[in-house]
Parts: structure tokens; sequence; C-alpha cells
């Protein structure tokens, strides 16, 4: 009887706090996974998880590399993205290689598609109010032009545009909220 007692006292004593050890409804930790350091993808990452190589998916790796590497968004949970491309593949395949960078995804919701004229991709770093978004240039575009006139197969311009910096193929423009 006096052990049920000092048992009772002891979880009593403890509760407030479990409780207050408990996050509010909504709030996410990021997990280990999201805290490792980041290393760029290879064609074998890119090719493993969106099934061939193609431009578009590398287009969408190199915007949320930028992103991640070398303006400090946060990777998996933190970050919103929004894209305007096409519904359909070769256009909506950007959307694998954001969701393969940045670690936004469907999912988590947390990456959205909308339809619109022109590739545009705004990401939003909630913590730091940051945003940042990525045009496709005009000389981009017509480097793929030239590329699909050219009959030059999607596997070799992927490769191609892998080895371009961010900056060479898209207008960036950073900002706060």
């Amino acid at each position: 009887m006096k052990l049920n007692l000092i048992k009772r006292l002891c979880l009593m004593a403890l509760l407030p706090a479990v409780i207050a050890s408990i996050p509010p409804a909504g709030a996410h930790e990021a997990p280990a996974a999201a805290q490792k350091p980041y290393r760029p993808l290879s064609l074998d990452d890119i090719e493993r998880f969106h099934g061939h190589l193609g431009p578009s998916v590398i287009l969408g790796v190199r915007m949320g590399e930028d992103a991640v590497l070398n303006h400090g968004f946060p990777r998996c949970f933190g970050i919103k993205v929004e894209a305007v491309c096409d519904a359909a593949p070769p256009g909506s395949c950007l959307l694998d290689g954001i969701q393969l960078s940045t670690g936004a995804t469907l999912g988590k919701a947390n990456i959205e598609r909308k339809d619109g004229d022109a590739v545009e991709v705004t990401m939003r770093d909630e913590k730091r109010k940051a945003r940042i978004q990525y045009r496709i240039k005009d000389t981009t575009r017509h480097l793929l032009d030239q590329w699909k006139k050219d009959s030059l197969p999607v596997d070799e311009q992927a490769r191609k545009i892998y080895g371009m910096n961010a900056a060479d193929l898209f207008e960036i423009n950073e900002s706060t909220e």
C-alpha cells in the first residue's frame, strides 16, 4: 500500500515535465535526415528517383541545390515551394528535381504546382522569412530549343545542364517577406 502511494506521488511529480515535453499540435521538429549535411546529388541519384535523365528534372535539381547550398534554405521542413510549370511531362519533371533536392514533397504538402505560361519557382524559408525565385533565362531556353532542333537525346541534354551553374541557367531573385 505504501509502495503504491510512493509510485503515485512520483508520477504526479513527473507529469508536468512529461506534459511540457509534448510539442504543440502542428509543431514539427526536423527529423535527423533533414539535419544531415547536404551533399549534391549525383546523376545516378537523380536517375534512380526520376526513372531517367532529362533536362527538366535537372533544372529542378539545380534550383533546389542552389537554394539549399548557396542561399541557406532548409531541407525537408521549414521550406515551402510554389512551382509554376506544365501539369504534364516534360515540364512537370521539374517538380521531381525540386522534391529530390529540397526535400519539399507532395506528401508533406510543402510543394505545390500552379498553371502558368512561364516556368517560375518560388521557395520560402519559413523561419527566416526569406524568399527566392527562379526563372529560366532566355539563353537557357534558347539552348534547350537548339538541342531539341539538333535532336540531341534528352539524357545528353540533362548531362550538359548538370554541368552548369544555377546562375548561368536562371534569373535568381532573393528577398525577405
